[in-house]
């Protein structure tokens, strides 16, 4: 079967549910400063995880603060780090 009859094919996962699932798993992730009044500042947003650690510590060895990683496809924070000021 061609590969672009696959997209209407009976009983089969259909190209678009596949680019809404990756387009929804993969938004990213935002990189915050905690503001002194409490309230968050973006300042960066990242393709992978990993990146926006190694960014964050970067930002936070030259500004220390509070600071935390924000999943985009779900709004969750999943990583907080406060640098001593």
């Amino acid at each position: 079967m061609p590969e672009s009859a696959a997209f209407l094919a009976p009983g089969r996962t259909h190209r678009t549910e596949n680019l809404h699932h990756h387009a929804m798993t993969s938004l990213g992730f935002d990189i915050f400063r905690k503001m002194e009044d409490g309230h968050p500042l973006w300042i960066a947003e990242v393709a992978v995880l990993k990146e926006a650690k190694t960014q964050l510590h970067a930002l936070a060895s030259k500004a220390p603060g509070e600071y935390f990683i924000r999943d985009a496809s779900n709004g969750r924070i999943i990583f907080e780090f406060v640098s001593p000021r």
